[in-house]
């Protein structure tokens, strides 16, 4: 799945059949992503959510932003302006950190982000503790949860941690047939979450959904699934 799509689109592929570093039990390494240079996009590209007159997202719940688009300043400027729309249209917001070193340079940025505009966080554990400049992970989450409705939280071949509405739940890596290109499994994994957010399953679901969707994409080459999703997520979630 490209960085720059919305929400739209991936949440689509699960649901209506079309298929294009998170949780799976055989990827010691999917916790990390691949350090990369800054994307460079134009600016209506890195406009997720938000159509190239300035409406109002529509069709989706949530506006969903990558850390990654953070860097070029008229992406930056573009994401600002659609959380002022998601906010006004009462849609939620979610954020993905990215990569470590993204953390680093936007730290600050993605701080005030966290306090003040992100409903739903996603991170693994190494983005989670640089965002709070601390090796401890459970340091890292009692910062975080009182700021964000759902923080959600991926350790590779140990699953994953979901947090929210007072409740944390440990999801089990979903086995994982071969590791072949980690690509993309962060990607869906938050994508196969907010499948389930959309659609009112509960906390552990989406949880359960992302885990399923990672371990998919990291079994072959290229970021795109080549299984069935939504047959996969009715066999393996219900």
């Amino acid at each position: 799945m490209p960085r720059d799509a919305n929400f739209n689109e991936m949440n689509s592929r699960f649901f209506e059949g079309n298929n294009d570093n998170a949780p799976s039990a055989a990827s010691p390494r999917s916790s990390m992503k691949h350090s990369k240079w800054p994307h460079t996009r134009s600016e209506q590209q890195a406009t997720p959510g938000v159509n190239r007159t300035g409406g109002r997202p529509h069709r989706d719940e949530l506006l969903y932003l990558e850390g990654y688009l953070w860097d070029p300043p008229g992406a930056r400027e573009a994401m600002r302006r659609a959380i002022e729309i998601a906010k006004d249209a009462g849609r939620a917001v979610a954020l993905s950190l990215s990569d470590p070193f993204c953390v680093d340079r936007h730290r600050t940025d993605f701080l005030d982000l966290v306090d003040n505009d992100v409903d739903n966080l996603f991170a693994n554990e190494l983005e989670l503790t640089s965002l709070y400049g601390t090796d401890d992970l459970d340091k890292a989450f009692n910062e975080v949860v009182p700021l964000v409705k759902v923080a959600a939280v991926t350790r590779g071949e140990h699953g994953a941690v979901v947090v929210g509405d007072g409740e944390v739940h440990v999801v089990v890596a979903d086995p994982a047939t071969q590791v072949v290109d980690t690509t993309g499994a962060g990607d869906l994994f938050a994508a196969g979450f907010l499948a389930g957010w959309t659609r009112g399953r509960n906390l552990h679901d989406y949880g359960r959904m992302g885990a399923v969707a990672a371990a998919e994409i990291i079994s072959h080459l290229r970021a795109r699934p080549e299984a069935d999703l939504p047959s996969l997520m009715t066999a393996k979630v219900g």
